[in-house]
C-alpha cells in the first residue's frame, strides 16, 4: 500500500477559513493505536497548521511515540469545515519556535493575556498529508449547489454530479476522493474513493428542501 508522504497544498478557501478560525479538534494516537481528541487553539500559516501544547499532556505523549495527527475546523453545525491530516513535530526551542510563538502572540488573545517563555511549553507543526474539505466553495459544496432549491422537489428526478477532489483518499491512501452531489429532495454530499476496489464512502453534509 502505498502511503502520501508529500504535503499537500491548501486552495486559497481552504486557507482563508483556517486563518479565520483559531479553535480545532485535534486528534492523535498512541504507538497501540489508541485514540485521543480534544479541542485546542490553532494558527494555521504558509499551508502549515501550529498546535500550542503542555508538557505532561497525553496528547504530547502520543505524538512521541505516534506522530501522526489531524486536525478538523468546521463551522455552522459542520456544513463548512477542513480535515487534514499528517505528519506532526515538536517544536520545543529556537529561531522556529520563536516565530511561532509571534504568530499565537499577535493572532490569539489568551496568548497575549497568559504568555510564556521560550521552553515552558512546546508547539505541534502538521505538515498536512491528506486533506478535504466542503461547503467552502469549489472544494467540497460548490456555492452554487449550497444556494440551489427546487420548489417543486417531490417531482423532481433530481442530478448526479461529480468533482474529483486533491485529496488522497484516507482508507487505501492510493487514489484520490470524489464528491458526490445528489440533488433530488434537497441536497445530499457524498465523499467516495475514485478506486472502484476500494469500499471507502461517507456521507458528508445533507440537507432536505421537502420538511
Amino acid at each position: 500500500m502505498k502511503l502520501a508522504t508529500r504535503q499537500v497544498k491548501l486552495t486559497d478557501k481552504e486557507a482563508q477559513f483556517l486563518e479565520k478560525n483559531e479553535i480545532c479538534r485535534f486528534a492523535t494516537a498512541s504507538k497501540t493505536g489508541q485514540l485521543h481528541i480534544v479541542p485546542v487553539s490553532f494558527v494555521s500559516h504558509e499551508g502549515l497548521v501550529y498546535i500550542a501544547t503542555d508538557y505532561g499532556t497525553r496528547k504530547l505523549r502520543n505524538l512521541r511515540e505516534n506522530p501522526n495527527a489531524a486536525v478538523l475546523v468546521d463551522t455552522n453545525a459542520t456544513r463548512r469545515a477542513v480535515m487534514i491530516s499528517g505528519k506532526a513535530q515538536l517544536i520545543e526551542k529556537g529561531e522556529e519556535y520563536r516565530r511561532i510563538y509571534k504568530l499565537f502572540h499577535s493572532r490569539l488573545a489568551w496568548v497575549r493575556r497568559a504568555p510564556w517563555k521560550e521552553g515552558e511549553a512546546p508547539f505541534v507543526k502538521i505538515t498536512p498529508t491528506f486533506k478535504t474539505s466542503w461547503g467552502l466553495g469549489k472544494i467540497g459544496i460548490p456555492e452554487h449547489f449550497q444556494n440551489h432549491h427546487h420548489p417543486i422537489c417531490k417531482t423532481n428526478p433530481g442530478s448526479l454530479n461529480r468533482y474529483v477532489l486533491d485529496s488522497l483518499c484516507p482508507a487505501c491512501q492510493n487514489a484520490q476522493l470524489e464528491s458526490q452531489f445528489k440533488d433530488h429532495h434537497g441536497k445530499r454530499v457524498l465523499v467516495r474513493c475514485t478506486n472502484p476496489s476500494c469500499a471507502y464512502n461517507e456521507l458528508v453534509w445533507q440537507e432536505s428542501c421537502c420538511e
